[in-house]
């Protein structure tokens, strides 16, 4: 406003008072001087007309600079007005500002103290509230019960019966034991009893061989002279015990073939254990393998030499084939190399010639012959031994494989002197006698097949 005044910028000065009057006489004077500015450009700077308008915009001037002077007066009134007023709410201020320092920290802790009884106020109010539906719900629920008279407790409970459970307990365990051992017989492909299979074959049980617990395969093969004592080593020495009483006396060597209806049934380990505990008998002893399929050498750590084959093509002699494990000092002959046998008369009275031979030498000729389902060179050596002993496996060897194997044996004109029962559980209760140490033994290894 001072510069407005002090420069007489009038139009400032309405702009910024924003009164009406002066506002109308500025907006007046300024259609004047664009009206004179049209007919000076229009008359000419002489013409009688712009004399009239010079005179009204004349007026025009002097009543808006009384307006001005006017409003001025009225605004610089104002003004000290104002500048008393806000001196006074400076002081104000000022004292506000030193009450509020003083009372601060009281009015504070105050105002925390208020709020934390309204927080303390409202959760009292909550429980209170909670607490009385409760307590309606209370009266609600409860029925309308007087109490009469005290109940007697009774002396011993009326449920569960416990002795008529423990039996039905009892019966049921039993009923559940004979219909698992019902169902083992039934699914089973092999024989669970030893029963069973003396009444299926019709032959003598000769022994049951049970399950070896070792390591591995070579110590499974020592069992035999690693535990003399065992049930397993007393079972073979039963076997070779009754062996020699049932053979007929041909003033030779016995020639026995050991052989089984089907592949891992241990007639490998059996041959190896008969022909070990012979040895250690003092007896001269040979082992014939006539299982291509996997040589005795080759299982006594013996690299694969020429063998059986070679004997019966009579590309070799006997001292050519025969090796000795140094292990048990039992003389072999590995199974050659691979090759199909006819076996018509001429091969078999060939192969019966070289037994009697090999017989002059050895008290005892085991062959391990190969299974009977899978090679029929099985029948031949049954036909032309001696004794014929026949391997089944506890629990695995199928009825119908051991009924059918025994059938063509017979009909082969095998000697089959009975039945050895391999890797069998000692419930079975058919061993000869027990392990001196008194504990069970468990498997954890299959023999050798």
């Amino acid at each position: 406003l001072s510069r407005a005044s002090a420069q007489g910028e009038g139009r400032a000065l309405v702009e910024l008072t924003q009164q009406p009057i002066l506002v109308a006489t500025a907006n007046t004077l300024s259609q004047l001087e664009a009206s004179r500015m049209q007919k000076a450009e229009a008359l000419g700077p002489h013409h009688p007309d712009l004399a009239g308008l010079d005179m009204q915009i004349a007026a025009t001037r002097a009543s808006l600079a009384s307006e001005l002077r006017a409003a001025l007066s009225s605004i610089n009134e104002e003004v000290v007005s104002a500048r008393a007023e806000v001196a006074q709410l400076t002081q104000d201020l000022d004292q506000l500002r030193q009450q509020a320092s003083v009372q601060s920290s009281p009015q504070a802790e105050y105002l925390m103290l208020e709020q934390e009884a309204q927080s303390a106020r409202e959760v009292y109010e909550a429980f209170l509230g909670r607490s009385k539906e409760m307590v309606d719900r209370v009266a609600l629920l409860q029925p309308p019960v007087s109490f009469v008279s005290h109940a007697s407790p009774p002396d011993a409970p009326t449920f569960p019966n416990r002795k008529k459970l423990l039996m039905g307990v009892v019966v049921l365990s039993l009923v559940a034991a004979g219909a698992a051992v019902f169902l083992r017989d039934l699914l089973s492909p092999g024989f669970g009893e030893i029963e069973q299979l003396r009444a299926l074959i019709g032959l003598p049980l000769l022994t049951a061989i049970p399950r070896i617990a070792a390591r591995d395969k070579h110590a499974v093969r020592r069992h035999v002279l690693d535990a003399p004592f065992s049930t397993a080593s007393e079972a073979v020495r039963s076997l070779l015990a009754q062996l020699s009483l049932s053979a007929v006396q041909t003033g030779r060597g016995r020639v026995i073939a050991v052989t089984s209806a089907a592949g891992g049934e241990g007639k490998t380990s059996l041959t190896y254990w008969l022909s070990a505990l012979a040895r250690t008998g003092g007896q001269p002893v040979l082992v014939i393998d006539g299982d291509h399929r996997q040589s005795t050498g080759r299982r006594a750590d013996v690299p694969a030499q020429r063998g059986l084959t070679e004997l019966l093509t009579g590309t070799a002699s006997i001292s050519d084939v025969v090796q000795r494990d140094g292990e048990t000092g039992v003389d072999f002959i590995s199974a050659g190399a691979p090759g199909m046998f006819a076996f018509d008369p001429a091969e078999i009275a060939r192969l019966r010639e070289l037994l009697k031979t090999i017989s002059q030498s050895y008290s005892l000729i085991i062959i391990d012959s190969p299974p009977l389902q899978c090679m029929p060179d099985g029948l031949v050596y049954g036909a032309v031994a001696d004794q014929t002993v026949f391997v089944c496996r506890w629990l695995e060897t199928s009825r119908a494989a051991v009924t059918s194997s025994i059938e063509r044996l017979k009909s082969y004109g095998a000697n089959v002197t009975g039945v050895v029962v391999s890797m069998a559980e000692e419930s079975a209760g058919a061993f000869p006698g027990a392990p001196y140490s008194g504990q069970p033994r468990r498997l954890a290894l299959p023999y050798q097949s």
